[in-house]
């Protein structure tokens, strides 16, 4: 393979010319392979190879060069440029490597941690020399979802010319000069030559941040630094000039500020200046949401518009972060059909691939939801959000969530026993779930794990009632439990051993006859307990109908609701006598006529603190109070 001279400009890394492609540019979307055009269509220049005529020549000053062999129109795609596609990491140590063997290396970043080598394989593409006044251009697009740089024509070209672009290369060490001859010829390669760190005595590359000023960039490690930034170790203070404050600091701080915003947000602040072009790639939350680009009013032709809008949006978005790791990854957005649910697909797994640890789906389905196998067996998935009013269909049978803690079904359809026997089995340490049913079947009336903690159960339907008879917690761990249901009639097995802190908003249907009993017996070891109106009304019926109230010996603060008689004046007193260490009560609908025996329920050394909500101020109220007192 031929060699340049020594001193040509080839051991630089290559950066597509920023100069020359518009903010609005950065990336270029090719169809894609399911494109209707079939082969009349013109957005196609790398699937379609039409890779112009050239060959090799050896240059005066600048070793081997590429000239056109045939006359090329502005804007024809010349050549893709190829090679080993690697990382910030293993591009730093093979520069290493190559500076001390003084081997020629071939290097085009396409982002901070995306860089294609030529080195070793590669095209023609790799001999283009570099000029201040280019004939050609280097651009990114996406194709499939894959970023690829190719090499087009930025000017009519004639037979012979020596084809060239502009490096705008991230340069370390000396300045070096520049031999294209251009009347324009800024005499030194690249834009604006910077220093870095030298690699004379390169062993090993680590990265350790400098104790003087950072100006901007990921990082300087070990061979080169970024364009947009530099490394110096002057200790004196940062010197913004007169650029505004915030453009001063590192990319990791601009980065957790971008990701406090909607990614659509942060996207739009690649057209403040050259820094910010593709800032928000350093984001590591990204939140979608379709809503942004529908709007109710549009009709059906500029919804199907808009919808491929947002396809691109992502697509593009993830393109360009190109693999970066991410923390948390929202999405919201229809589902109208599979093309819509392959989409959704292959971006949950792209975010899982980068290792996000929280993920929350709000998707809007007209079709059955089949989530990606990669997202139930993720090593590194800490809190997951699904919802709303979906169907996942059958859950993997090998799904390993070993580090998820917090799970959040918001009106999810689950197959029978999917979740207690499948899901919940393969989440070791979870800790928090919460389930949000509405009017949409599928409840999941078996909750059952060992470890969880904090459990928030939500039904709001009263269809299911017609085919589910009970209820059933097997959650030894629990100690925290929010249930709010329609009344069951039996809720076995029940295991609440380690239960502190209840609240309870159970509702009467006429549809099933209820018997709290064992669900009362389960809880009766808690030390904090709420009950809603409507659970004190249903309880209050259970106890017309026979039922005798467990003692609840560690029960020390009770809040009680009642909007009815029947709750305040028979199923409080009958509490208060069951809770021998109670301390602090607060209950609500206080002035409803039989206020005085309630008061006097309480008795006189049995509760120490009393919160009565909704007090009023009237004579009554205050009397009772006094009494009281």
């Amino acid at each position: 393979m031929p060699e340049p001279k020594k001193g040509s400009d080839r051991n630089q890394i290559r950066k597509p010319s920023s100069k020359q492609i518009e903010p609005d540019r950065i990336l270029l979307s090719s169809c894609s392979s399911s494109c209707k055009c079939g082969g009349e269509c013109t957005n196609k220049p790398f699937q379609q190879r039409h890779i112009k005529k050239m060959k090799l020549v050896k240059t005066e000053k600048c070793g081997h060069g590429i000239v056109a062999d045939e006359d090329i129109n502005q804007g024809d795609f010349i050549i893709e440029y190829v090679g080993e596609v690697i990382d910030e990491k293993i591009c730093e140590e093979r520069l290493c490597k190559l500076k001390q063997r003084e081997t020629n290396f071939y290097l085009c970043q396409i982002n901070w941690n995306m860089v294609i080598d030529a080195t070793y394989k590669g095209n023609k593409s790799r001999y283009f020399n570099h000029s201040c006044n280019p004939n050609t251009e280097m651009q990114k697009w996406i194709i499939d979802g894959e970023t690829r740089i190719g090499i087009f024509a930025s000017r009519f070209i004639n037979r012979g010319e020596q084809l060239t672009y502009d490096y705008q290369f991230v340069q370390y060490g000396a300045d070096q000069d520049c031999y294209c001859g251009a009347e324009c010829c800024r005499k030194k390669l690249g834009a604006k030559p910077q220093k870095a760190v030298s690699l004379k005595a390169c062993k090993r590359v680590t990265w350790k941040p400098p104790k003087g000023k950072v100006t901007g960039g990921r990082r300087a490690a070990g061979a080169f630094t970024e364009k947009v930034g530099s490394v110096s170790t002057d200790a004196k203070k940062l010197d913004t000039g007169s650029r505004d404050a915030i453009s001063s600091l590192p990319r990791e701080v601009l980065g957790d500020i971008l990701s406090l915003v909607p990614t659509k947000l942060a996207v739009s602040t690649s057209v403040l200046s050259k820094k910010w072009r593709d800032m928000f790639a350093f984001a590591h939350h990204l939140d979608f949401d379709d809503s942004d680009f529908l709007q109710p009013e549009e009709g059906k032709e500029e919804r199907d518009e808009i919808r491929e809008s947002f396809r691109t949006f992502v697509d593009r978005t993830l393109a360009v972060q190109c693999g970066s790791p991410i923390n948390k990854f929202s999405l919201k957005c229809h589902v109208l059909d599979d093309s819509d649910m392959a989409h959704v697909s292959r971006w949950i797994c792209n975010a899982v691939q980068r290792g996000v640890s929280e993920v929350d789906l709000s998707l809007n389905a007209r079709v059955e939801v089949y989530l990606p196998a990669k997202l139930f067996t993720s090593k590194k998935l800490v809190k997951l959000t699904l919802g709303t009013q979906v169907s996942l269909g059958k859950i993997p049978t090998d799904v390993s969530l070993p580090a998820l803690k917090s799970l959040s079904i918001d009106s999810v359809f689950f197959t029978i026993y999917d979740l207690s026997d499948v899901l919940l089995p393969a989440c070791p340490v979870l800790e928090e779930l919460s389930i949000l049913h509405g009017d949409f079947e599928g409840h999941p009336y078996c909750i059952s794990s060992r470890s969880i903690k904090k459990l928030s159960v939500r039904y709001y339907c009263e269809f299911y009632l017609r085919v589910m008879t009970g209820m059933s917690f097997d959650t030894p761990s629990l100690v925290s439990l929010d249930y709010s249901d329609h009344a069951m009639s039996v809720y076995t097995p029940l295991n609440l051993e380690s239960l502190v802190e209840a609240r309870l908003d159970i509702c009467y249907s006429p549809k099933r006859e209820p018997d709290v009993s064992a669900l009362l017996i389960g809880m009766s070891n808690v030390e904090t307990l709420h009950l809603s109106p409507a659970s004190a009304d249903v309880i209050s019926r259970c106890v017309n109908q026979g039922l005798t109230l467990p003692v609840f010996n560690n029960l020390v603060n009770l809040s009680f609701g009642s909007d009815s008689e029947r709750g305040l004046k028979l199923l409080l007193p009958y509490l208060l006598k069951q809770s021998p260490k109670l301390e602090t009560l607060i209950i609500q609908g206080l002035d409803v006529g039989y206020t005085g025996d309630v008061v006097k329920s309480i008795g006189p050394s049995k509760v120490k603190v009393l919160h009565v909500l909704g007090f009023g101020g009237t004579a009554k109220e205050w009397e009772h109070v006094k009494r009281k007192l």
